[in-house]
């Protein structure tokens, strides 16, 4: 018996179907669930089957026999759960550097230095530690043709008891050139005698010395080591 082979324009049509049906798979895949995230489906009245359906190309279930059934792929939020316990206290971190307080600063011009140990600028300060630094710019009075003066300048405080000056620093000597010097006084202290007065103080060989300008500053520290 001869077989008869399909004709070219069947095996057409049935590769034609074939894409559709892979088509139409592709749709309902894509569409399932739909763009708000619903799943359609319908519930068999008769023995429970239950059967998925793309509502966006128009399927529906038959309300002679099913049931519409629809539910979210991600569900409904849950409640809010209790709160947990309350963790342990963490570790001490270690300490940072200690800190600087308050700073306190003065100045002063046009003040004559005499032979005798004279008060040029002064700060009043609380009880505590302190660096204290000290500038002067210091000019001749009379001109750059007299011998040149020698002036001594140093940081004091009083004696609370006898009110007589202790120098906190050894007292430096300026030496002038071109009519004019200058003098830094460098000094770390505690102070404790309620209020406390620091005093700049200079002397002059010739006493014809004029502290063009005067500055003292004082830095609270924590401490000093």
């Amino acid at each position: 018996m001869r077989r008869v082979g399909a004709t070219p324009g069947a095996r057409l049509a049935v590769l034609a179907a074939a894409v559709a049906l892979v088509a139409a798979a592709g749709v309902a895949y894509a569409a399932i669930p739909d763009s708000g995230g619903v799943v359609h489906g319908c519930y068999a009245t008769r023995d429970g089957s239950l059967r998925v359906i793309d509502a966006a190309t128009g399927q529906s279930c038959d309300p002679r026999k099913e049931n519409a059934l629809d539910w979210n792929v991600a569900g409904p939020q849950g409640p809010v759960g209790p709160a947990g316990p309350q963790g342990g206290v963490g570790p001490q971190g270690p300490a940072g550097p200690a800190g600087l307080g308050h700073a306190y600063e003065v100045s002063a011009s046009g003040v004559a230095i005499s032979t005798s140990s004279t008060p040029v600028v002064s700060a009043s300060v609380p009880d505590g530690s302190y660096v204290v630094i000290a500038q002067l710019w210091l000019t001749e009075i009379v001109g750059p043709s007299d011998p040149e003066p020698e002036v001594v300048c140093g940081l004091s405080v009083p004696f609370s008891s006898t009110g007589t000056h202790v120098f906190l620093t050894k007292q430096q000597s300026t030496t002038f050139t071109s009519a004019s010097g200058e003098a830094t006084l460098v000094a770390a202290v505690t102070l404790s005698g309620g209020t406390n007065q620091v005093d700049v103080d200079c002397s002059s060989s010739d006493g014809a010395v004029d502290a063009h300008y005067a500055n003292l500053a004082l830095v609270k520290a924590e401490a000093l080591n």
